[in-house]
């Protein structure tokens, strides 16, 4: 009798132990999912946010912002959009005329899925015929 519940007690004990270490295997790995995703999520903010600065520059060194959206490769259609791996800009463009010249403005959205990531305000003045 003694042998076998020895042996029942080294069962329960490895049974216990293969657990133990099935638990720790799964929590490690959704640690290890949680990092990617995240990971995954600061990657294409950050390349929105390379591409939004570019667009900015862009937008701020051309007279004709429609142009310069255009040779970025920007979609007319339902708005100025441009699709990356994982992220969306779209371009919203404003002017406001007047004697003195003329405010051109710009909002740069950057959106990951449904999530929003950021927005860019962008601004340029283009000094009309009266501030010559």
């Amino acid at each position: 009798m003694g042998k076998s519940s020895r042996v029942n007690a080294l069962l329960v004990e490895i049974l216990l132990a293969i657990l133990f270490f099935a638990l720790a295997a799964t929590v490690i790995l959704r640690c290890f999912s949680a990092a990617y995703e995240q990971a995954s999520r600061a990657d294409a903010r950050d390349r929105a946010l390379a591409g939004a600065q570019n667009v900015a520059a862009a937008l701020c060194a051309s007279v004709d912002p429609e142009q310069a959206l255009r040779e970025l490769g920007f979609s007319e259609e339902g708005g100025w959009a441009l699709e990356g791996d994982g992220w969306r800009l779209t371009v919203s463009l404003d002017a406001q005329a007047a004697p003195a010249g003329t405010m051109q403005t710009a909002e740069i959205a950057a959106t990951a899925g449904d999530a929003a990531l950021f927005t860019l305000p962008v601004a340029r003045y283009l000094p009309g015929e009266a501030a010559q």
